[in-house]
């Protein structure tokens, strides 16, 4: 294999003419033809050698990163949804999270890069740009936490989700996060959090609707200005465009903690099997 195929592949990486699959990622053999090329390359001197064998290593690694990235999204996204350059989506937004998603090594971080990604073609131009700079700078114990906050959602029976996390959930048993977790994916733009609480305002849906909570179920009655208590924590746009890319789990235990928050809050409720 000639270096300028090795060349060709990292530019077809770069630019995303293609949008996402069917990138032509130069192969082990080309990488390897492409290395053996600069160590036999006598009017190079070991220094230049192994600058160019660095750099080289650097680039595959991140093509193998974006293509796994890219094999995700193909895998995680719906069936006929179109990655082709006819899919609408902004040829800026994928420039921008591939050359980002390149240095993505870690194989939790990078499934939830190929979630958001298999999103965007889902549903294209719906992910807030700013959701790149904050994959960029989200550690792996943060996408944890933010799992973990995902999985305290509900939703109605129209499922328009929310967040209900008191306050004095965070200091609880389940929320046993790091010091200053939730202020850091209050930054970084997940999510905000007002130690107050917040307030959904229920709408067309009037004082009565159902909650749900994976196999949970109640109907909530809003108080006397049509308006139900969320708790400390909600979701940003962006927090929102990352909702689908965690793996979210039903916390045992919460679902009663919700109802003790209710009542102190003089929600009315009823469970589905109450009598």
């Amino acid at each position: 294999m000639k270096k300028e195929i090795f060349d060709t592949g990292l530019e077809v990486a770069k630019k995303h003419s293609s949008m996402l699959i069917g990138f032509l990622f130069p192969q082990v053999e080309a990488f390897d033809a492409y290395k053996d090329s600069i160590r036999n390359d006598s009017e190079l001197t070991d220094l230049e050698k192994a600058i160019k064998l660095h750099t080289a290593r650097n680039d595959f690694k991140h093509i193998i990163n974006q293509n796994k990235i890219a094999q995700i999204a193909n895998d995680s996204a719906k069936e006929g949804t179109d990655f082709s350059d006819k899919s609408g989506v902004n040829e800026d937004f994928i420039d921008r999270f591939m050359d980002s998603a390149k240095f993505v090594s870690d194989e939790n971080l990078q499934a939830m890069w190929g979630k958001v990604l298999a999103g965007e073609f889902e549903n294209p131009n719906s992910t807030p740009m700013s959701v790149i700079r904050i994959l960029t700078e989200l550690t792996q114990e943060q996408a944890e936490a933010f799992a973990i906050v995902c999985s305290c959602t509900m939703a109605d029976d129209e499922w328009k989700k929310f967040t209900l996390i008191p306050q004095d959930f965070l200091s609880g048993q389940k929320f046993r996060f790091p010091p200053n977790t939730i202020r850091d994916l209050n930054s970084l733009g997940l999510l905000s959090f007002r130690s107050s609480g917040d307030y959904v305002t229920c709408g067309d849906l009037s004082v009565k609707f159902q909650l749900l909570y994976h196999e949970h179920k109640l109907t909530v009655f809003t108080d006397s200005k049509g308006k139900l208590p969320t708790g400390c924590v909600v979701l940003t746009s962006a927090g929102i465009a990352l909702f689908n890319s965690v793996e979210k789990k039903e916390i045992p235990g919460f679902f009663d903690d919700v109802k003790r928050y209710f009542k102190s809050r003089k929600i009315k409720f009823v469970e589905e099997n109450d009598t």
